[in-house]
């Protein structure tokens, strides 16, 4: 899997947005200690992400060296991904995400849901109401995101067809 070298941003998202499960699986691996150790302190609600001169400093590596380190972590996370329950999901979150011709756009956060509706099907969601809007909506768009062990599903509807 290990084909090309990614660079220093890209790794350095999918550490931090992965850091839960990477720390769980590589934690006590001695090699990559210290590097997970200084990335702990950038993902407790932290907005920045570490400059790459930082994380030299910080851990005393030569570029070639933590970029090396990097690249190594985030292609044994993608290996072991191929492995059964290593990729944890802790909590799904269900958003009903709705266009109305007369109401405009907004988010309604659902707590479960037994049947994700399908592309094209028809739901019926009674308390929204307003001209021309009688509380049934075309599914448009599902999507779902893997994320910091968070599985994100967000439902795309609206009440007007948009097929022509």
């Amino acid at each position: 899997m290990k084909s090309s070298q990614l660079k220093y941003r890209m790794l350095i998202y999918v550490l931090l947005d992965e850091y839960p499960t990477i720390s769980r699986l590589f934690g006590k691996e001695i090699k990559y200690q210290r590097l997970l150790n200084e990335l702990k302190k950038y993902t407790l609600e932290s907005v920045e992400t570490p400059y790459q001169k930082d994380l030299l400093k910080s851990l005393n590596l030569s570029r070639d060296n933590l970029m090396e380190m990097m690249n190594d972590l985030y292609f044994e996370f993608m290996s072991c991904l191929g492995q059964e329950h290593e990729y944890m999901i802790k909590k799904t979150k269900i958003w009903l995400l709705i266009d109305t011709r007369s109401n405009g756009s907004f988010a309604i956060s659902l707590n479960g849901l037994d049947h994700i509706p399908q592309i094209g099907e028809t739901i019926f969601v009674p308390f929204i109401r307003g001209e021309g809007t009688i509380g049934y909506f075309n599914v448009t768009e599902i999507e779902h995101e893997y994320l910091s062990e968070i599985h994100t599903i967000n439902i795309f509807v609206n009440d007007y067809d948009d097929s022509n």
